[in-house]
């Protein structure tokens, strides 16, 4: 994850491999970069990029050219073939990620249950908040402060924590199976962008900007249409994480001002005496206008 600092470099297993042993001076040094490009990535993965190795090596694209093979024989193609991965990096990507995530649910412990409280209790003063912010032109942006390592909490690991939980919220709200609906990191860095954006209006405020992001689902979830309770939709649904919910900004904004409207009740079929009593009405304005 991007402000992850430092990992643990095991120093004798490095210089008793026998496969780093027969690389050049110039195969180790972009072996290293490339590990080191491993481990920033948000998702602990190198994009398997053809293009842009070099880049990650940080040499020319005619240095990478002698020296990709053994480099890149160090690595994995994982994830359907997407991406790339050493796997004695991977662990230390998910060692330092897992200092992190638990270093940010210590200090973030009960901030589930006040957000759900704050949903039910304040709306009204988020909507205010966000209305005096655009009485004000403070609009929506995506900076970041991403830095963290494993001795801190840091914004990156709050912003993490929040954006796994109202996955979950979001997950149950739709129906969805988290077995098939995974957070992948294109939905993660769509919703760090959202989170951005709330912390903006809300002045920093974690709490309050979980609780928006919550209210985007709870708008969602109330849309008939969108939810595919409406039976002009043919049980069509349109509630994507990605494509509807936090596409973008405005398309959030909308899902905090939409109403809660109560669920579209199915339409009664009309009764055989109301039915009979309509015919019977038609047919003798029909012969009083003489069109018998």
């Amino acid at each position: 994850m991007a402000g992850m600092k430092w990992y643990q470099m095991e120093i004798d297993r490095w210089r008793n491999s026998t496969r780093v042993a027969e690389m050049t001076l110039a195969e180790r040094g972009a072996y290293r970069e490339l590990l080191d490009a491993q481990f920033m990535h948000p998702e602990g993965y190198l994009p398997n990029a053809p293009g842009i190795f070099w880049q990650f090596a940080r040499c020319t694209p005619q240095e990478w050219e002698a020296i990709k093979d053994k480099v890149l024989a160090m690595f994995d193609v994982v994830e359907d073939g997407k991406c790339l991965s050493n796997a004695t990096m991977r662990e230390q990507w998910e060692r330092a990620r897992s200092i992190c995530d638990a270093r940010a649910e210590s200090g973030s412990r009960g901030g589930q249950a006040r957000a759900k409280q704050l949903l039910k209790q304040n709306d009204g003063k988020i909507q205010a908040d966000i209305d005096t912010d655009k009485e004000k032109n403070i609009n929506p942006s995506s900076d970041a402060d991403a830095s963290c390592s494993p001795g801190t909490t840091s914004s990156a690991e709050l912003e993490s924590a929040i954006i796994t939980r109202v996955f979950g919220y979001y997950l149950n709200a739709t129906d969805r199976n988290p077995a098939t609906y995974r957070l992948t990191p294109s939905r993660r860095r769509l919703a760090a962008t959202r989170l951005r954006d709330c912390l903006k209006l809300t002045k920093g405020d974690y709490e309050k900007s979980e609780s928006l992001l919550r209210l985007a689902v709870d708008g969602m979830a109330a849309s008939d249409w969108h939810m595919g309770r409406n039976p002009k939709t043919n049980g069509k649904t349109y509630f994507e994480w990605d494509k509807h919910l936090f596409k973008s900004y405005e398309a959030m904004e909308g899902w905090w001002n939409t109403p809660q409207r109560p669920k579209l009740l199915p339409v009664q079929p009309e009764s055989s005496t109301v039915a009979d009593d309509l015919r019977q009405r038609r047919a003798a304005a029909t012969a009083d206008r003489g069109i018998m």
